[in-house]
């Protein structure tokens, strides 16, 4: 050390020297961390690349080992679907299986199931030589194995077991449990000592049924034999294993199965993986169990560095599944120290050749520091001095040549030194400028292109999903006739297999699918026409399994020029049928709509023309009473006012047809009304027809009118004598009960009627008579309308209308010549029948004066006629023509008025609305209430007021005196 003022400094030669073993030793050190680093993270890359490699080439070739057998199975299936090969053409058959196994190595068994019991098998047996089993159900159905000559014929018998059935069989079960190519479980081959699997496909006819499974058998041992190939001279080992643990296959051999003892039932057993002889498999799957959660059902593609047989492996851990249900466990296990080797090696020679470097520089250091040192001396203040400036020259003032030498060439070189320097800056900074211009385009040209090529991507793959995702089938096609495209829909709504789809041939497409239209030879036509044209076309293909598409289809043109043609096909079956129903629909209810219409223009009629009659007969009565008319004229009177009760009558009818006739209803029980019926029919039935009657126990109850019922009954059964005429038949009448659900009736009468989920009464009347067709069924309610005579008919209208009105319908069952059977729902009866709301009883006349009797009705002829009727009772009659007209009569006679005659149907103030009004004027008003609707419609909604009587109109004297005598309980003016 040297002591320079206050400081100390130390010398040139020790610095030099220290300098040097420090930057030696360090840069060595460097090298061989940054080494020994790389190396590790070289042997990681190296191991993961090595492990996805084997991964892949692994999966690979399982993908094609692993494929043959289903390409055989289909192609089987497919001859025998097509009916190129007859299921039961054993020998054919079996030449055909021998073939197959005889091309292809890995196939040892071709086999195939009946359902009818029946099986053919071809097999190898080793040392190149192969068998047949055959189970014929034409002969006994055993089971019998044979050798086979080298011409492929049977020849000795091997084994026979009897009444064998392939059905049971697992890869039998597993064949029909799937729907498309499946695997079977991993069985050991009784005769190899080996293990192995079957492909298994179901076979069905052309109709689609199913008629047996075809069987493919690999041996596992093909596998193995890859991986023990495949790892000859490279690290590691690799085994494949079910998730149930059991051992697949191993590039260590031996450790698949385990022998068994002679004489044992199988001559080996599968080995689980954690009790595999080789330490390193046991290892692996015990660490797999322990660390990998859900192992036996989800395994995702791992890669660990874990400690395995007393060593650190590489584990990569990857499933292998396909879509025929097969899933194992792929293990490839690398060992560290295999890769670590180089590393270790590199390491020491690095370290071996800085200690050599740094021995060699401290000797050389030293040597050279004694030979510098004295004449550098002199120039370290220049030097220092240069060090502390910026570009100052050393001084050259040193008596040592060669080291004047060196300064001025130090200052020589300072000052090139310098200028080079700024020049270098400079034209650095210019070609920075520069590279970062030429960077910014080349970055920009870079962006542009991937999102160009991504848009492609996203675009194709948008295009794609779309067109997959789509409902119609989309087909392209080139202009040399080769399938550009092809969607799964397309191949769907055609039912094309995929083999067939597979082969791009247009042509071949088009002899598949023409024999299911019905009219092929305008499809091809049009289909070879359009090919020549760019036109866009629309239209319409009609299958015979009854299907529709719609067709649209367009020429693809690029750069005028057409390149082939897009085809696009909707099933648009389910739209046209629900058209139909629409159509039908619509049509249903126009007739409803219609039916409605009349009735209500045929109820009007019918009132107007009781109000008519009413006049008529009233009249009629009124000039009987006359002394003065002579016996002749009386004569022709009494046949008038007979002609207008039957007219009368035709319009109650009329009404009992529309459904607007509700007499008064009461709890009846159905057997007791058409017991009465039938015993009255019986006493007039011809000879030559015999009546049986099923009367249902218990008996229903229905809330109904016994008159109307009784004459529905007494017409159905008259129809049904007519239908027989003078033949012998026999008529059956039964009542009974049922649900909604058990009405399997397509059409009702009425037709828009609806059974409510509820029991319904029926009566079934069914005759051997002649039938009637469709066209009959459907006017058979219509008024007048007969199959008989003309002036026949309204019997089954008025039964329609009468069933109608009490919320029920009518069913009709007949065909030409074997007779017909009428059923009539009628609501069974859930409650008690709602009593009619009666009138208070009629106030008691306080006054003999009141003698007035006030008649409303909007028909001046009425009015006339009811005045007259009551004048010939000694009454005194105000009237009015309307409810406003009666409410102030009324109020301003009230103490006189004794009655009111109010009718019903009056425009403005309707009946129910005077009452309302009188009653209010004067409570208990004594009111008889006319209409000519039937009485129990009349009454059957909910008024306030109630009248004290109903009369019916057209009425006759002895009427309306019976009204207004229980009306007024006491008639002082009597004639």
């Amino acid at each position: 050390m040297i002591l320079t003022g206050n400081r100390p400094t130390i010398r040139l030669n020790i610095a030099l020297i220290l300098m040097f073993v420090v930057l030696i030793v360090g840069t060595a050190s460097l090298i061989g961390i940054v080494s020994f680093r790389n190396g590790l993270k070289a042997i990681d890359e190296v191991a993961e690349r090595m492990m996805d490699s084997t991964q892949s080439r692994v999966s690979d070739a399982f993908d094609a080992f692993l494929a043959l057998p289903h390409a055989i199975n289909r192609l089987n299936a497919d001859a025998f679907h097509s009916g190129q090969i007859d299921i039961r053409d054993f020998p054919r058959i079996r030449q055909r299986f021998l073939s197959q196994i005889q091309s292809f190595d890995s196939v040892e068994t071709c086999a195939f199931g009946s359902e009818a019991g029946e099986f053919i098998s071809a097999g190898k047996r080793g040392s190149g030589t192969f068998d047949s089993a055959l189970a014929d159900k034409m002969q006994d159905n055993h089971y019998r194995v044979y050798l086979l000559d080298e011409t492929g014929n049977p020849g000795k018998m091997i084994t026979m077991v009897e009444n064998y059935h392939p059905q049971p069989r697992p890869w039998y079960q597993s064949g029909l449990a799937a729907n498309g190519p499946a695997w079977s479980q991993v069985y050991v081959w009784a005769s190899n000592a080996n293990i192995g699997i079957s492909a298994v496909l179901s076979v069905r006819d052309k109709s689609g049924t199913v008629v047996g499974v075809q069987q493919s058998a690999l041996s596992l041992a093909h596998i193995e034999e890859f991986l023990q190939t495949f790892r000859k001279g490279k690290p590691g080992q690799i085994f494949v294993m079910e998730r149930s643990g059991f051992m697949i296959a191993s590039s260590i051999p031996g450790v698949v199965v385990r022998k068994n003892p002679a004489g044992h039932e199988k001559p080996v057993n599968r080995i689980q993986a954690i009790e595999s002889d080789s330490p390193l498999i046991r290892d692996t799957a015990i660490y797999i169990r322990a660390h990998v959660t859900d192992f036996e059902k989800n395994v995702e593609s791992r890669r660990m560095r874990v400690k395995l047989d007393g060593k650190i492996h590489f584990l990569s851990v990857a499933p292998y599944q396909d879509n025929r249900g097969l899933d194992w466990i792929v293990c490839v296990a690398i060992p560290e120290s295999d890769l670590f080797g180089p590393v270790q090696t590199n390491l020491f020679t690095t370290l071996s050749v800085s200690l050599i470097a740094l021995l060699a520089s401290v000797a050389l250091a030293f040597l050279l520091t004694r030979w510098l040192t004295r004449p550098l001396v002199e120039l370290t203040e220049s030097v220092n001095r240069m060090r502390q400036g910026a570009w100052v020259n050393t001084s050259e003032n040193i008596r040592i040549a060669e080291v004047r030498i060196l300064a001025v060439s130090f200052n020589e070189m300072a000052e090139q030194v310098r200028s080079a320097f700024q020049t270098l800056e400079e034209r650095v900074k210019t070609r920075t400028n520069d590279l970062i211009q030429v960077n910014a385009h080349l970055e920009t040209e870079i962006l542009e292109r991937k999102q160009a090529e991504e848009a492609l991507k996203k675009s194709e793959s948008v295009l794609k999903s779309v067109l997959s995702a789509t409902a119609d089938g989309i087909l392209a096609v080139g202009s040399d006739n080769q399938v550009l495209y092809a969607n799964d829909r397309f191949a769907d709504m055609w039912r094309i297999p995929q083999d067939l789809l597979d082969t791009r041939k247009d042509e071949a497409l088009l002899k598949h699918i023409q024999d299911q239209l019905v009219d092929p030879e305008y499809f091809l036509n049009e289909v070879c026409r359009l090919y020549q044209s760019d036109e866009k076309s629309f239209d319409t293909l009609v299958f015979r399994d009854g299907r529709i598409f719609e067709r649209l289809s367009q020429g693809m043109i690029l750069n005028d020029v057409l390149h082939g043609r897009v085809w696009s096909f909707r099933d648009v079956s389910e739209r046209k049928r629900a058209e139909g129903e629409r159509v039908e629909l619509e049509r249903r209810l126009m007739q409803v709509q219609k039916a409605e219409s009349l009735a209500r223009m045929a109820g009007a009629i019918a009132h107007h023309f009781n109000n008519l009659m009413s006049v008529v007969m009233g009249n009629l009565e009124l000039a009987l009473m006359s002394p003065t008319v002579d016996s002749m004229l009386r004569s022709n009177m009494l046949e008038a006012m007979k002609a207008s009760r039957r007219a009368a009558d035709l319009s109650g009818h009329m009404l009992s047809y529309l459904g607007q006739s509700i007499s008064e209803r009461t709890p009846i029980v159905l057997t007791d009304i058409c017991q009465d019926a039938l015993t009255r029919i019986q006493t007039t039935l011809p000879e030559a027809i015999r009546m049986r009657i099923d009367l249902a126990e218990p008996h229903p109850v229905i809330q109904g009118n016994a008159g109307q019922i009784r004459q529905v009954v007494t017409s159905l059964v008259a129809n049904a004598i007519e239908s027989i005429g003078n033949h012998t038949g026999e008529i059956v009448v039964s009542v009974g009960v049922r649900t909604a659900a058990e009405m399997t009736h397509i059409r009702f009468h009425p037709q828009d009627w609806k059974p409510d989920d509820m029991r319904y009464a029926c009566i079934s009347v069914r005759d051997t008579g002649s039938g009637m067709d469709a066209d009959t069924v459907e006017k058979i309610f219509d008024p007048f309308f007969s199959t008989r005579f003309t002036g026949r008919g309204l019997g089954l209208s008025v039964s329609s209308g009468i069933v109608r009105a009490h919320n029920g319908a009518i069913a009709i069952e007949s065909e030409l010549g074997k007779g017909s059977q009428f059923h009539i729902y009628l609501p069974l009866l859930a409650d008690k029948p709602s009593q009619f709301q009666k009138a208070a009883p009629a106030e008691q006349p306080t006054d003999s004066n009141q003698k007035f009797i006030l008649v409303v009705d909007d028909e001046a002829l009425i009015r006339k006629m009811a005045q007259a009727m009551l004048a010939h009772f000694g009454f005194e009659v105000i009237s009015a023509a309307d409810g406003h007209e009666a409410l102030k009569v009324f109020d301003e006679n009230r103490d006189d008025i004794r009655c009111v005659l109010l009718d019903l149907t009056m425009p403005g103030m309707g009946g129910w609305e005077t009452l309302a009004g009188l009653r209010r004027i004067r409570p208990n008003v004594p009111v008889i209430l006319a209409s000519g609707y039937d009485e129990a419609r009349i009454m059957e909604d909910d008024h306030a007021e109630r009248p004290h009587v109903f009369l019916h109109k057209p009425y006759q004297m002895a009427d309306l005196k019976a009204a207004l005598s229980h009306a007024c309980k006491d008639m002082s003016h009597e004639t």
